[in-house]
């Protein structure tokens, strides 16, 4: 078999690749909430202990490193950038909203993982909050609507 040039450029096979299509996940929660957490309490204690430190709370800042123009990133380069931030809000608001209903859903049953659900969704909704941003500054008007039509 002889080499076949791509046709395609690097934009519309990602754009092929990446649309976003609804998925619908279900989690049995009676089964879930029933999860017996001894077995790994000492791992499970420490994650939890570092996700209400909050270390990370100081990694998402707007200074003036983020407000430098993107202007000269130009072409596919650019296409490129903007579907990958694209994709990867979408995958963090995503998870905030699966962790935050896994929270609430747990809370009644199994505290310790609620705690640690609620605190997954704070760390996600800031990861997409900040994603949002740089879209927001990256994507001339017409791209943002556009953006907002397709999800």
């Amino acid at each position: 078999m002889g080499y076949v040039e791509n046709t395609q450029s690097n934009t519309e096979i990602l754009a092929k690749e990446t649309l976003i299509f609804p998925g619908f996940y279900t989690t049995n929660i009676k089964k879930f909430s029933s999860t017996d957490t001894s077995s790994f309490q000492g791992a499970f204690s420490t994650a939890i202990a570092n996700l209400k430190n909050d270390y990370t709370k100081d990694k998402y800042i707007r200074d003036e490193k983020f407000e430098q123009s993107w202007d000269h990133i130009q072409g596919e380069a650019r296409e490129l950038i903007i579907k990958l931030l694209e994709m990867y809000c979408a995958a963090e608001y995503s998870g905030f909203i699966l962790y935050k209903e896994l929270s609430y859903k747990l809370k009644e049953t199994n505290s310790v993982l609620s705690s640690g659900f609620s605190l997954m969704s704070r760390d996600e909704a800031r990861h997409a909050s900040f994603l949002n941003k740089v879209i927001e500054k990256t994507l001339p008007p017409l791209s943002k609507n556009k953006l907002k039509m397709t999800l």
